[in-house]
């Protein structure tokens, strides 16, 4: 029987899930893929959402945009640039939803004093993200934890145990997922890592502004990271399906290369021999 990356057994359907080289659509709300022509056509600063459902984000003061360790991604100098999004949203995320993020560190910085890597809000100034809806926010500056709802019976800092910042810049597929009154989960490359125990959904209706790299008032906590995607769900997606989706996004920056010991798989690049 084959096994998945935590050692359980999988079923025949989990396995060709799993195998597949498609993104999941099931409750897709949002896609933003860098290395996609429709989504970023490598100019301008529009960054196309690929789910049809149009939630569109603006590029914020320039990004830079490139190919690093293989991947095409923006990269945000935790200044004054990011992306965002206005207007409200119809898809239900704060009663179940999935966030996943093709992230990176940069030259192995830290990401910003609780900088936000993804954000919600209601189209305010105020600094109630965390507090009243969602945020991912790096407060130990390392990696970014799931803040939902929190001065409301939510939760507050559910992080990963992995660090994402990385001596390598390696990229990690960084996944949170919940279901309002049950728990939530941050899974990094396919792999579970955390949970927590959340309260009542965050009231989507009240969503005006979401923002990349910035929080959600658009006046603080900037965040020095390299992003190549993003997705988000109004379901929370399975773990079988949180598997596909790194599965998907890996082939980008996984490689087998050379390096005097015989072909290896490296998810950065080491500079040796591509086997």
């Amino acid at each position: 029987m084959p096994f998945d990356v935590g050692g359980n057994i999988l079923d025949n359907i989990e396995t060709g899930l799993i195998n597949s080289t498609s993104i999941v659509r099931r409750g897709m709300m949002l896609y933003l893929d860098a290395q996609n022509g429709n989504s970023y056509p490598g100019s301008g600063n529009i960054w196309y959402d690929l789910s049809g459902n149009g939630y569109n984000f603006t590029l914020v003061n320039s990004p830079v945009y490139g190919v690093y360790n293989r991947a095409t991604a923006f990269q945000f100098s935790g200044s004054n640039d990011y992306a965002t999004r206005a207007g409200g949203i119809s898809h239900n995320v704060g009663a179940a939803g999935t966030v996943m993020v093709m992230m990176s560190s940069i030259g192995n910085g830290n990401f910003g004093g609780c900088s936000r890597l993804v954000s919600f809000n209601d189209g305010s100034s105020l600094n109630n993200d965390f507090s009243t809806y969602f945020t991912l926010a790096s407060c130990d500056e390392s990696r970014h934890g799931l803040w939902y709802r929190s001065s409301f019976g939510g939760i507050g800092g559910l992080y990963p145990t992995t660090s994402i910042r990385d001596a390598n810049d390696a990229y990690r597929i960084v996944s949170y997922k919940w279901t309002q009154n049950s728990n939530a989960f941050v899974h990094v490359n396919g792999v579970q890592e955390a949970s927590g125990g959340i309260g009542s959904a965050f009231d989507f209706n009240a969503v005006q502004r979401m923002t990349i790299a910035m929080n959600s008032n658009l006046t603080i906590e900037n965040a020095y990271v390299r992003v190549a995607a993003v997705v988000i769900y109004d379901v929370e997606l399975t773990n079988t399906e949180i598997l596909q989706n790194y599965q998907f996004f890996r082939t980008r920056f996984e490689k087998y290369y050379n390096c005097g010991y015989g072909c290896q798989l490296y998810n950065y690049d080491p500079g040796c021999t591509v086997c």
